[in-house]
């Protein structure tokens, strides 16, 4: 159903290499859909505050931020609803989260530049 950029493919070794040296990926990615699980409980608020939390783990954990973000890129409605939520943020917290969505595009512009395109239009 979802897209699982650049590590669909990779063996459990170079994901865990790749990943913010996680060796418990498997509990990193049941935290991904655990927030996602909330954050669909009620899209708005839960989007708003998963964007609020990025300023304060993106030096940390990047690479799981932009997991969470193609994840929502991924999905139509949710994306639609995040394009509205960072509107709704602070400039500094809409600039960091701004950036993250221009490196995915740039890193992968074939499967994710329409929607960041969506995304930073909403803003």
């Amino acid at each position: 159903m979802y897209l699982y950029k650049r590590w669909s493919y990779n063996t459990r070794y170079s994901f865990k290499k790749r990943y913010d040296d996680t060796e418990q990926y498997e509990i990193m990615f049941g935290l991904v859909h655990g927030i996602e699980h909330l954050y669909k409980e009620n899209i708005e608020e839960g989007l708003y505050l998963v964007a609020l939390a990025v300023p304060s783990v993106i030096d940390r954990a990047r690479e799981w931020m932009e997991v969470l973000h193609y994840r929502i890129l991924n999905h139509e409605q949710v994306r639609r609803i995040y394009g509205s939520v960072l509107s709704k943020l602070d400039d500094k917290t809409k600039e960091i989260i701004i950036n993250l969505l221009r490196d995915i595009k740039s890193e992968d512009p074939n499967m994710f530049s329409n929607s960041v395109d969506e995304v930073l239009k909403a803003i």
